[in-house]
């Protein structure tokens, strides 16, 4: 079974279908196995090609409205922001499902190679939802980024 959730993602990637490869490491993952290192960068590609696309719409629109705030109508600024709004949400939801598989799955297995990976990979998803929240969750969210950076230093010195 892990093979083919494996197979399929690879398959997926090669067409550039990040959703399905996504969808086919979270099942992966599910299987409660250990990654191997090819599995893991599998994982760790579909995740960020999902998450780049929607950070990078997210600045361009940010982008565009900042442009636009003197010039645009009170509803065009009003659909951007909606948009902007939509995009969070759904690169903050991305984050939040990849920092729960890691927690849930995979960071009591392992290397501590592959802890280090895992808790540096946490600290990624974590920095790239503090670029779209404000206000308290910003500040709790950089502070796990903080966290996890610091455990995967501290695991790579050996401490």
């Amino acid at each position: 079974e892990k093979y083919d959730f494996v197979e399929k993602a690879k398959i997926a990637e090669q067409s550039e279908r990040y959703d399905e490869m996504v969808d086919f490491m979270r099942k992966c993952v599910h299987l409660d196995e250990e990654l191997n290192e090819s599995e893991r960068n599998l994982f760790s590609v579909a995740y960020k090609n999902q998450v780049s696309l929607k950070r990078k719409s997210w600045r361009i629109l940010s982008a565009v409205k900042e442009r636009k705030s003197d010039t645009a109508s009170s509803k065009e600024i009003a659909c951007m922001d909606a948009f902007l709004e939509r995009i969070e949400l759904e690169l903050a939801a991305v984050c939040k499902e990849v920092i729960e598989l890691i927690d849930s799955h995979l960071l009591d297995k392992g290397s501590v190679e592959m802890k280090v990976f895992y808790n540096k990979m946490k600290g990624d998803y974590y920095r790239y939802a503090t670029e779209v929240l404000s206000g308290e969750r910003q500040k709790q969210e950089a502070e796990n980024c903080l966290i996890a950076y610091k455990l995967a230093t501290e695991l790579t010195l050996g401490s």
